[in-house]
């Protein structure tokens, strides 16, 4: 992992979840209390994998926003399919 400025993406990773189409409020809590933990990667790989797992579909915008913050991270793999998902 390089380096990057955590408060940028704790932020930009924070308004994701809230902006999630995820309705359930355990998943969302569950990835906010991994951000308050600390654990930027887990919290992104469950966002990720919650969307894809209940096919949650995401506007071009919100893919690219994600994109970037995997890319951040180091974390591209939790990207992998999301593509489907997003509504043209």
């Amino acid at each position: 992992m390089g380096w990057w400025d955590f408060s940028a993406v704790d932020a930009e990773l924070r308004a994701l979840i809230q902006e999630s189409p995820i309705t359930r409020e355990s998943v969302v809590a569950d990835c906010l209390e991994f951000l308050a933990a600390g654990e930027i990667a887990l919290a992104f790989e469950t966002l990720a994998d919650w969307l894809f797992e209940d096919q949650l579909a995401i506007s071009r915008i919100y893919y690219e926003r994600l994109a970037a913050i995997a890319s951040e991270i180091s974390c591209q793999p939790a990207m992998a399919r999301l593509d489907e998902l997003v509504l043209e």
